[in-house]
């Protein structure tokens, strides 16, 4: 896919009222779920940051915020 059909994408999207803005709470909501339906794991979170400790061990940090 070139520049010119994903820009002509982002235009469509926005005409048709997608261009809602989401905070970075939201956005880590939706990627928790998204973690929680794909690996094994035990997720906290608090606003911003959520910790990921898998069951195999590993663990991470993620932070979102807006740039």
């Amino acid at each position: 896919m070139n520049n010119q059909a994903i820009q002509e994408k982002v235009s469509t999207a926005e005409e048709m009222g997608f261009g809602v803005k989401i905070d970075a709470e939201d956005l880590l909501l939706d990627i928790k779920y998204l973690i929680k339906a794909y690996y094994c794991a035990t997720l906290t979170s608090d606003k911003n940051t959520m910790k990921m400790n898998f069951d195999n061990g590993q663990s991470f940090l993620l932070k979102v915020e807006e740039s």
